[in-house]
């Protein structure tokens, strides 16, 4: 088939065309989420502290939620104190082999079982800041530990863009909390040693 074709095709539609020639739809979307959805984020560079990382975005333009402010520092949120590169993939819900949704609990795990670590929390600073071209209407979650905000609820971080521009957010990060399908989740993947 030529590449050409495959350009006006839908995710879904080249996963038809795969599996016909691969076999195993998991096999197909293993492949494609491997080649498709990784990205590389400098972390330890920069703010060391959550409420440094909010001003930094602040002054470089980035929308940021208000209970963002609001999150105590605490060690969770410190940087590493050196730089270094760490890939990471995004993958839907189900992408990670819940078609019908799935409590974070679940989602985190899930991507556990497929090799994929979860996210320091300063990963998303960095991510915000250097995902400049974000296409309007994504919002990314991170696949992390929970921190906790001001009224003692369960966050995780999300990186979006909206017609007013890129901003970071806050979203709800209990353990039970429910996800749809379609919501997409950023994880560390590790390097593959050669």
């Amino acid at each position: 088939m030529d590449a050409s074709v495959l350009q006006n095709l839908s995710i879904e539609q080249i996963i038809d065309v795969l599996k016909e020639k691969v076999g195993k739809e998991e096999t197909v979307r293993f492949l494609l989420r491997e080649k498709m959805g990784i990205s590389t984020v400098r972390l330890g560079t920069g703010p060391r502290n959550a409420r440094a990382f909010c001003e930094a975005l602040s002054s470089d333009g980035f929308s940021i939620d208000k209970e963002i402010r609001d999150i105590p520092d605490s060690p969770a949120l410190i940087a590493l104190d050196r730089g270094i590169n760490v890939d990471v993939v995004d993958v839907s819900v189900k992408d990670l082999g819940c078609p019908a949704g799935a409590r974070y609990k679940e989602v985190c795990m899930r991507g556990l079982d497929l090799g994929y670590r979860l996210c320091p929390p300063e990963l998303a600073y960095q991510l915000r800041r250097q995902y400049v071209n974000q296409p309007v209407g994504e919002r990314l979650y991170l696949a992390m530990k929970s921190v906790v905000d001001s009224y003692g609820n369960q966050r995780i971080f999300a990186v979006g863009c909206d017609e007013n521009g890129p901003y970071f957010g806050l979203d709800r990060g209990g353990l039970d909390e429910f996800w749809f399908a379609s919501r997409r989740f950023v994880f560390i993947r590790p390097r593959r040693m050669n």
